[in-house]
């Protein structure tokens, strides 16, 4: 009696198999492991615009940053005041600025700042960016202090801070005075003078971002040149294969599975002898 055939996989067969599924599996724990970490990343963003989450809500904040001066180049700086930075504290949010411990100019302040001037330098006034820590680096701003003289001192601070909290960057937005207007007060009278600043905050602002999915057509060779190859278009060529596999990966597994025990696994074995003629 014949025996029936027995269909076998080929060991060719089973490799293409193994590989198909490690591929797809790769891809898998691949897009798993993108979400974890955009998942880290928004988490970590939250937590670093806590700052700039109470400003919109109202929450009150106060933020303190120690102002100090320089009045001769290269000499140490010394204090020169301190400046509250209050947010969220009126709707919307404006934050408020106020200075305190203002000094005095003294007698051997004047006549530094009248140095300044006739020598024609830079008043520069630095705060740390990070008042919390003491490694922290410094941020400056420098003026004329011949348009410091025509205004009586009197100063307008711009403040730029992080979402964090922290100062970015500060500069005056004292008005301006070209060369000439400025020669005429070299020689002013600081008596019973004291410094009188304003100050204006200004958030960081997220500029616009590029899509994500933005897809760059390269132009094609022309003809009769063949284009190097290189280790980006290894990767791209690599991207684009794994990117297949997972787009269209139910529908190959099942092409693969029926062709590898749906087909014909070979020949029947063979029956018995016929036997011999006599």
């Amino acid at each position: 009696m014949p025996r029936t055939p027995e269909r076998k996989m080929t060991l060719s067969g089973t490799c293409t198999w193994i590989v198909l599924f490690a591929s797809v599996l790769a891809g898998t724990i691949d897009s798993t492991s993108s979400n974890e970490q955009g998942l880290k990343e928004e988490s970590d963003n939250d937590f670093e615009n806590e700052w700039s989450i109470a400003s919109i809500r109202g929450i009150e904040r106060t933020l303190y940053f120690e102002l100090e001066h320089q009045l001769v180049e290269g000499a140490p700086f010394t204090p020169r005041g301190v400046v509250e930075i209050v947010t969220g504290a009126s709707t919307p949010p404006q934050p408020k600025v106020s200075f305190s411990a203002l000094p005095t100019l003294s007698l051997e302040d004047m006549e530094k700042f009248k140095m300044l001037l006739e020598h024609e330098k830079l008043y520069t006034v630095r705060a740390k960016a990070d008042p919390t820590d003491p490694a922290s680096p410094y941020v400056m701003t420098s003026v004329p202090p011949c348009m410091l003289a025509a205004m009586n001192l009197r100063e307008d601070f711009a403040f730029h801070l992080s979402d964090s909290g922290k100062l970015l960057s500060m500069e005056y937005l004292t008005p301006y005075l070209d060369e000439y207007k400025c020669a005429g007060f070299q020689t002013p009278s600081f008596e019973d003078m004291r410094f009188g600043p304003f100050g204006t905050v200004f958030k960081s602002q997220a500029g616009s971002m590029p899509p994500d999915n933005l897809v760059v057509k390269r132009d094609r060779a022309p003809q009769g040149v063949e284009l190097v190859k290189t280790a980006d278009n290894k990767e791209e060529a690599e991207e684009e294969s794994q990117s297949f596999l997972r787009k269209y990966w139910y529908i190959i597994l099942p092409i693969v599975v029926l062709s590898l025990f749906g087909g014909d696994g070979g020949s029947p074995a063979a029956g018995p002898p016929a036997a011999p003629h006599r």
